[in-house]
């Protein structure tokens, strides 16, 4: 009996140490896999960050005006404007000189692409968040739908609903902001602001095509030291501003002028834009509240558009040519050119 008692007792100490070596090893598993999971948990939790930082980083590039300003406007000018492209087509932009952007963003570049046409900026941003590296393309049209109509007529008779609306808060924006925005000209281009009638006339033809031929710009004050400005410049932007009481007028030419008057730019007129004499203009006029008054034998020309807020017009008078490069061109000096819209957003 006493071996049977030792033989049993040995045994409940052997299953006691089983019953020891399993809670042991399970409990060490429990640990194991708490901490695996913990690990897993931080390392997902660090991605979602990641990810989230590198789509804020995105954001504060495109929908910040200062950082919009600083880094993209100028190189998409520069594009539409000289016709500037990069020979592998990437855009870089360098954050070395800014603290902020440059502490996660460590590279970021963009290209433009004509899809079903439409311009379309693809943007490419790495971010880097506690070692995790993130990489995002974004992509989406970013040039106001008034400039990629395909039309060279737009006016609010012609338009229905939200096109009719997007014209008009156009317009409405033109009011507001043209005045006073900065479109960064260059020594090719000139913006001139005028809130008196005036006299646009050739002064010689001394340029091949015309287009670089001297002209001269009349503001007509009403006292005997009119201002007067000479210009030959490739693009020039002129806003003629009424003063609330009475419109406006600019006047191109002479009648007894036969010379062709040829300009590039945009004409933004809250008045009459009457034309004496051959005249072709490449880019964008914008006749707000008034009318355009022929008195040539030549049908004058626009390669471009003509926007059109007032009473009817004889639209057969005038000769239209849509031409998209004159458009992108000129547009590039207007508050409201710029209007990205990403419709796409994919992580790699």
């Amino acid at each position: 009996m006493r071996g049977l008692f030792r033989n049993r007792k040995g045994s409940i100490t052997i299953i006691g140490l089983y019953i020891f070596i399993i809670m042991t090893a399970s409990t060490t598993m429990m640990l194991y896999f708490a901490t695996l999971q913990s690990l897993i948990s931080k390392n997902q939790l660090e991605k979602v960050q990641a990810r989230y930082d590198n789509e804020n980083d995105l954001n504060k590039l495109i929908y910040y005006d200062e950082n919009l300003d600083k880094y993209i406007k100028d190189k998409i000018f520069r594009r539409y404007r000289s016709g500037f492209e990069p020979d592998d087509d990437k855009y870089i932009i360098d954050f070395e000189k800014d603290d902020e952007l440059k502490k996660s963003i460590k590279q970021a570049f963009f290209k433009i692409r004509n899809i079903d046409d439409r311009e379309c900026i693809f943007f490419d941003i790495s971010s880097k968040y506690n070692n995790i590296i993130y990489n995002t393309v974004a992509y989406g049209p970013f040039i106001n739908n008034i400039f990629e109509c395909n039309k060279p007529f737009l006016s609010e008779e012609s338009l229905f609903d939200l096109d009719k609306k997007m014209f008009l808060d156009f317009i409405t924006q033109m009011e507001k902001e043209n005045w006073d925005y900065d479109c960064k000209v260059n020594t090719n281009s000139r913006k001139i602001n005028i809130d008196k009638n005036s006299d646009l006339k050739l002064i010689s033809n001394n340029s091949r095509d015309n287009l670089f031929s001297s002209k001269r710009l009349m503001i007509n004050s009403g006292l005997a030291n009119e201002k007067i400005i000479s210009f030959t410049y490739e693009s020039i932007i002129v806003h003629l501003k009424s003063d609330g009481i009475k419109d406006k007028n600019l006047t191109i030419g002479s009648k007894e002028d036969e010379g062709l008057i040829k300009m590039n730019g945009v004409l933004y007129i809250e008045g009459d834009l009457i034309i004496n004499q051959d005249f072709e203009f490449l880019g964008l006029i914008i006749i707000n509240n008034g009318d355009i008054i022929i008195n040539s034998e030549k049908k004058p020309i626009i390669n471009g558009m003509l926007l059109y807020k007032g009473d009817t017009i004889d639209i057969d008078s005038i000769t239209l040519v849509y031409d998209q490069k004159n458009i992108y061109k000129s547009a590039s000096f207007l508050p409201g050119f710029l209007d990205i819209d990403i419709d796409v957003i994919k992580k790699y």
